[in-house]
């Protein structure tokens, strides 16, 4: 609280601008050296050549060991997967498995005058995760060139939204809220179980960011990791996005820097600054 109610004086609003002048001149270097790390980090994209759904000049650049290169294209599989559970036929499907369990906590019970005079058993019921499982296709066909699952590694998985047609006849009278309750019962007992899916389509359009040599795709930093893909992305759409974040860190950080000069300068003016008086 500001001494005696006293009114901001003149020295004070002096020297909380020309400390504004001097904050504002500090962003403007610290964002400057955000936009250079950041566009450093991009550079493999703006030089990585781009092979746009075309299959000759894929294979070809492999063979040639043409380097970092943005790929569009349409990545399938012939091998796969599905469930006991499922009719559909997936690139990858990951089971959820909930158990239903009973939970005992304690509370203290206390007197009036909040002294702790022992304690009560509380019960509660509720769904806990009991295990997943994951199965996915051995191997993927991009832009006619098979890899294994692990050169992409695939992730954007979709929960899959359960109905007669892509559960099995045997399991659809017990699909009830997103789940499949095989145990059948309304009312839960524990130790009953519930699945759920999350599943990746057979066939979907990516832009794949990777090193190409030696007739294969490589993670451009790394000889182990799969390479980086952009889900239903363009390239065209891949480096708007890439320039967009360039902005997206500098914004973030002038909001925090600024708010943080804000609580700095409304501390200040709550205080009597009597040597700022002019």
């Amino acid at each position: 609280m500001r001494y005696n109610n006293s009114p901001i004086t003149k020295g004070e609003i002096i020297i909380v601008c020309i400390a504004l002048v001097i904050w504002t001149t500090i962003c403007v270097f610290i964002n400057m050296a955000i936009s250079n790390a950041v566009s450093k980090s991009n550079e493999v994209y703006y030089k990585a050549i781009q092979i746009d759904n075309d299959a000759e000049m894929f294979e070809y650049a492999m063979r040639t060991n043409a380097g970092n290169a943005l790929v569009y294209g349409t990545v399938s599989c012939s091998d796969p997967v599905s469930t006991d559970m499922l009719n559909g036929q997936y690139l990858a499907v990951r089971v959820d498995v909930d158990r239903y369990e009973r939970n005992v906590t304690y509370e203290d019970i206390t007197d009036e005058e909040g002294n702790v005079i022992g304690q009560r058993e509380v019960v509660s019921y509720d769904w806990e995760n009991y295990k997943t499982s994951t199965s996915h296709a051995g191997t993927i066909n991009f832009l006619g060139q098979e890899f294994p699952y692990s050169k992409l590694n695939i992730s954007n998985y979709t929960s899959l939204s359960l109905n007669s047609s892509n559960v099995k006849d045997e399991w659809t009278g017990d699909i009830r809220m997103g789940y499949i309750y095989p145990d059948g019962r309304f009312y839960h007992s524990v130790g009953d179980l519930r699945y759920s899916f999350d599943v990746i389509p057979l066939e979907q359009n990516v832009t794949v960011l990777a090193d190409l040599r030696d007739s294969t795709i490589f993670n451009v930093n790394s000889q182990n990791g799969g390479a980086t893909l952009h889900y239903n992305t363009t390239i065209p759409e891949v480096i708007k996005s890439i320039e967009s974040s360039k902005y997206a860190g500098n914004i973030l950080f002038s909001i925090v820097w600024y708010v943080l000069f804000g609580f700095i300068a409304y501390l200040f003016v709550n205080e009597r600054n009597r040597w700022a008086d002019c």
